[in-house]
């Protein structure tokens, strides 16, 4: 188990978070996700 020596700030890992989801989506156009959304 890794410990975290140092503690970071809810917004530190909000935005964090925020760009691997932005890496993970890779360029997906705005209205090509929004149709993908609806479709679930």
């Amino acid at each position: 188990m890794v410990r975290v020596s140092e503690q970071i700030t809810q917004q530190a890992l909000e935005s964090y978070l925020w760009g691997a989801a932005i890496i993970l989506r890779g360029l997906v156009d705005a209205g090509d996700y929004k149709q993908y959304r609806t479709h679930i």
